[in-house]
C-alpha cells in the first residue's frame, strides 16, 4: 500500500500526466461516481477485477468504470491517466518516463501510435525502452487496446500508453495485406498467360468488298484455320 502511495506522488508531479481520470462528465465537470458500461465483447470478462477499454474514438477513450479519458491515455491494471501527447512522433523518454519509475517493473508496455498508418520512429524508441530495459510493443490503437485488454484479464503487469486515431480503420490491416496479396496473385496468373508481341503477330488476310481487311489472331486459337487456296477449291466444287 505504501509502494503504490509512493508511486501516485512520484506520478502527480510528473510533468507527462495532465489530471487523473477519475471521471469526466459530458460538460467537462469531474464525477465520482461509479457507472456500468455493457460491451458485447466474448474475448474479456469484464467481471475480472481490473481496468478495460470499451470504446474509443478521435476525441478519446471510455473505460469499462464509465470514466472518460479526453485525448491520449496512459493505462494501467487498475488506474488510468491522461497522457500529454501531441501525436506518436511526440514521444520520447520524458513523455515515456512515468513507466519507467514503477516497482515492481512492468511486463510489458503496449503503445497505441494511432491509426495504422500513422508515422513513428520505432527504432528510437525501442532504444529509449531497452535503455530502462522494458519491454515494449509498438501498434495501431486498434490493437493496442485490444491486445491491453486480454493481458490485463490474464492479469498480466501490463500498461498501455494509446493515442486516439484521427480517423477510425475501416478495413483491418490483416484484411488489406489479405486483398493485397490475393491481387498480386491474380496479376501473376494473368502474366503466365502466353501473348504474341507486336512484332510477331500473326495476321489474317480476308476481302471484301471495300478491299483487303487485315485482322489480328488471337493466342487462344490453336486450330489451324482453312487457307484461301482451300476455299477457293471448296467453291468451285460446289459451283
Amino acid at each position: 500500500m505504501n509502494q503504490s502511495r509512493s508511486v501516485l506522488k512520484q506520478l502527480k508531479y510528473s510533468s507527462c500526466v495532465r489530471y487523473l481520470a477519475i471521471g469526466l462528465s459530458d460538460n467537462g465537470n469531474l464525477e465520482f461516481t461509479q457507472k456500468s458500461v455493457g460491451a458485447d465483447v466474448e474475448m474479456v470478462n469484464y467481471n475480472t477485477p481490473g481496468m478495460y477499454f470499451t470504446a474509443y474514438n478521435p476525441n478519446g477513450f471510455i473505460l469499462n468504470t464509465g470514466v472518460k479519458v479526453i485525448g491520449p491515455c496512459a493505462a494501467f491494471p487498475r488506474f488510468a491517466f491522461s497522457w500529454k501527447m501531441k501525436d506518436a512522433l511526440d514521444i520520447s523518454e520524458e513523455s515515456l518516463s512515468l513507466f519507467f519509475i514503477l516497482e515492481p517493473p512492468l511486463e510489458v508496455l503496449i503503445i497505441g501510435k494511432g491509426e495504422t498508418k500513422s508515422p513513428i520512429d520505432y527504432q528510437r524508441i525501442l532504444n529509449i525502452c531497452w535503455k530502462h530495459r522494458l519491454p515494449v510493443e509498438v501498434m495501431s490503437t486498434h490493437h493496442a487496446i485490444g491486445t491491453f485488454n486480454f493481458l490485463n484479464s490474464e492479469r498480466r503487469y501490463v500498461a498501455a500508453a494509446v493515442i486516439p486515431p484521427r480517423r477510425l480503420d475501416v478495413h483491418d490491416e490483416a484484411d488489406e495485406k489479405a486483398t493485397h496479396l490475393l491481387l498480386d496473385r491474380e496479376s501473376q496468373q494473368s502474366d503466365e498467360i502466353p501473348l504474341l508481341s507486336p512484332t510477331s503477330t500473326k495476321l489474317l488476310k480476308s476481302s471484301d468488298s471495300k478491299g483487303d481487311v487485315i485482322v489480328s489472331r488471337s493466342p487462344l486459337i490453336s486450330c489451324n484455320l482453312p487457307s484461301s487456296t482451300s476455299l477457293s477449291s471448296g467453291s468451285k466444287e460446289k459451283t
